[in-house]
């Protein structure tokens, strides 16, 4: 399903279009349906191939199965769908802050060193007491 996702892109190749009749088929649900085809190796078994190129034609894709739910089934898998890609980003953007956050700590812990001995990590809070920190400390500074 396009959605502009890519800037300044195009097919190179014939493109089948399906405009799902959203009376009875939610595009959220043909769209995983197609996925789930391709990532199984769907699409594959039933596409003539050339060369190196397959080719799913118009007529080959109309008569491939279909499992079509009643649509308020197809509904509830879509808001599952969107559901389930809103926590997706939202974990990804954790990630991405959680390796942020420790690369800032690596770079301050042994990043800038003052007078041979690195102050932040001399500030850091341990429930082991600040030996520790002078020990890793002193083991960094050996190890350069």
């Amino acid at each position: 399903m396009w959605r502009g996702e890519k800037a300044n892109c195009c097919f190179q190749n014939t493109l089948v279009r399906f405009k799902a009749d959203r009376k009875i088929c939610e595009p959220t649900y043909a769209l995983w349906l197609f996925l789930y085809y391709l990532r199984h190796g769907e699409f594959a078994k039933i596409s003539s191939k050339t060369s190196s190129i397959a080719h799913l034609g118009a007529q080959r894709f109309a008569q491939m199965k279909f499992p079509l739910p009643p649509l308020a089934q197809q509904q509830y898998f879509a808001s599952l769908v969107t559901r389930h890609q809103r926590l997706r980003a939202i974990q990804q953007e954790s990630l991405r802050q959680a390796e942020h956050l420790f690369q800032t700590l690596l770079k301050r812990a042994f990043g800038a060193s003052v007078g041979g001995r690195n102050a932040c990590l001399r500030r850091l809070p341990s429930s082991d007491g600040p030996g520790i920190w002078e020990e890793a400390c002193r083991r960094y500074r050996g190890a350069r």
